[in-house]
């Protein structure tokens, strides 16, 4: 009797779990020099409510080669500072060496990934940016490259999420001053149990792909 009850609570926790709807805010900001990311996951009407501030990161050069600047910030007793550390050329050409091998390894799975993408709605996308560089001219053309650039990645989000809403995307120059700003934030929210069902395909893929009966060999005609 028991053992009935205790699968019974695990098949309600499962099912609980599986259409456990799921919600992503994401807000970037840009202001000069100073970048924020906050990432916001909610469950269950803001019940669960986690969030996130990463890092934040700036890429200079020097005569010693590109460098990445990683600003941190730390949650104290009497609030929050930041702390700069350098990333060194060879840690740059490391990380970009693993990062394509993830791609490598995981270019066969992209079907499982994009099938998931399907089931994520998109219900907010707005993306602000003012720019100037103190010439009119040439702030009229970089307007029109920045306008490129954020049609295709709108395009790109349009074309993998199922858009729920109308993206609100603007330009504004800034003819005779210099200034960068910018301001993005997107609301994602999808089932924990199509995340779920995705991950479990992609472990089964990854595995028979290690396989090494998982090529598929000539046969004679």
């Amino acid at each position: 009797m028991f053992g009935w009850i205790l699968l019974g609570i695990i098949l309600l926790l499962g099912c609980l779990a599986f259409f456990t709807p799921l919600r992503i805010v994401i807000v970037y900001g840009r202001v000069g020099e100073n970048d924020r990311l906050h990432v916001e996951v909610t469950a269950w009407f803001r019940l669960l409510r986690f969030r996130y501030e990463l890092p934040m990161i700036a890429l200079r050069t020097d005569r010693e080669g590109p460098k990445l600047l990683v600003r941190l910030k730390k949650t104290g007793p009497k609030g929050a500072d930041g702390e700069k550390r350098d990333l060194e050329t060879p840690e740059l050409k490391n990380a970009y060496r693993r990062f394509q091998d993830v791609l490598e390894r995981f270019h066969d799975l992209q079907p499982v990934m994009q099938r998931m993408m399907q089931h994520i709605r998109c219900e907010q996308l707005e993306w602000q940016t003012t720019i100037g560089i103190g010439e009119a001219a040439a702030t009229g053309a970089l307007t029109g490259i920045a306008w490129g650039i954020k049609s295709m990645i709108v395009s790109m989000i349009a074309h993998y999420l199922t858009m729920r809403t109308i993206p609100r995307v603007s330009v504004q120059p800034e003819w005779n001053s210099l200034i960068v700003r910018t301001r993005f934030r997107c609301s994602l929210r999808f089932m924990l149990g199509h995340a779920m069902i995705a991950g479990v395909r992609l472990l089964v893929r990854y595995r028979k792909k290690r396989r090494p009966g998982w090529a598929a060999t000539p046969t004679g005609a």
